[in-house]
């Protein structure tokens, strides 16, 4: 985690107290922190945020594993009417929580520049615990944005696509088309 964010909600949580069979946290969004995720996730509203996680110490020294559920009710605009659109998102939530100063020395030692290989099958290396706390406040708002749906749709719009312009009629053919105001100023100057 890269720290507590003053622009998002802040549930701050110490993991090297706990106990050996876990914590539940119960998550209910003040309306505040509720108008900070809006914010955050650029939606019209954000009416309520909830969700359990377990946080459950694993392997030895301070490794942590945060599992749950978030869910929200919240407003989105339709991409095709404007019309404001009330989605529901449901996202599980799975990280894993570790000290590593051997890994942050290293990035630190790292050139900007240099190519990292990663395999897309493999499992997602722990998050940094930093200073035995982790903000479950980030937790929730990353889940939110993964679970956002980006191109929202009211259930009544329809969005008519462009038609074929192999199917459209020629210019030269067409009816209706306009003279071409080159043509006109041509005409002009030959006067």
């Amino acid at each position: 985690m890269t720290g507590i964010s003053a622009d998002l909600p802040s549930w701050p949580m110490d993991v090297l107290t706990l106990p050996p069979g876990g914590r539940q946290v119960e998550i209910n969004a003040s309306a505040a922190e509720c108008a900070l995720l809006a914010r955050h996730l650029d939606v019209e509203a954000v009416r309520k945020v909830e969700g359990t996680l377990t946080l459950t110490p694993v392997g030895p020294g301070p490794v942590v594993r945060v599992e749950g559920r978030v869910h929200a009710d919240l407003v989105q605009t339709c991409g095709v009417t404007l019309a404001l659109v009330d989605t529901t998102i449901d996202e599980e939530v799975a990280r894993v929580f570790a000290p590593d100063p051997e890994a942050e020395a290293a990035r630190a030692r790292r050139p900007a520049a240099e190519a990292i290989d990663i395999d897309l099958e493999d499992e997602d290396p722990p998050d940094l615990l930093e200073g035995g706390r982790i903000d479950l406040g980030e937790i929730v708002s990353e889940a939110l944005t993964l679970g956002l749906d980006p191109f929202i749709r009211a259930p009544d719009a329809s969005f008519e696509p462009l038609p074929d312009p192999d199917s459209l009629p020629s210019p030269a053919v067409a009816p209706d088309a306009r003279a071409n105001p080159f043509a006109i100023l041509a005409e002009r100057w030959k006067k």
